[in-house]
């Protein structure tokens, strides 16, 4: 139950503040750093899968 309303109050706060116009204009401007950060983390992940994938093979 502590764990249930604890999510709550955290998703709740940031729907409250996500929803914020001031701070959704802020986000729109970053977006494309933020969508650049998030493909070279998943490039890199995807790339690091890929190799232990060979090794194991290779193996």
């Amino acid at each position: 139950m502590i764990l249930w309303s604890l999510s709550l109050a955290w998703f709740s706060f940031l729907a409250w503040v996500l929803s914020t116009s001031r701070l959704q204009k802020k986000l729109l401007n970053i977006s494309v750093y933020i969508d650049g950060i998030c493909g070279l983390l998943f490039a890199t992940i995807g790339v690091s899968i890929l190799s232990q994938s060979i090794q194991s093979l290779l193996a």
